[in-house]
């Protein structure tokens, strides 16, 4: 994520020296470089382990077809 961040950074700066502080479009750079530092910084659950992690984001009921798992028949 750095490098997403050292990119962002750069992008902020030439944008700020073309546009200036007050364009719309360096705002709006500012504004998520501002979050994603934000999110690289904040502390996260590292408690859990990488597998129960997994399993429990995956471990929802499934999106479409039928819920009982039989064939419809008309």
């Amino acid at each position: 994520m750095s490098r997403h961040l050292d990119n962002l950074r750069r992008l902020c700066r030439k944008l700020q020296l073309r546009y200036g502080e007050e364009d719309v479009l360096v705002r709006q750079v500012k504004h998520e470089l501002e979050t994603r530092e934000r999110l690289e910084t904040s502390p996260g659950n590292w408690s859990t382990p990488y597998r129960e992690f997994i399993k429990g984001g995956m471990a929802g009921p499934t999106q479409g077809g039928p819920s009982t798992g039989a064939m419809n028949s008309p």
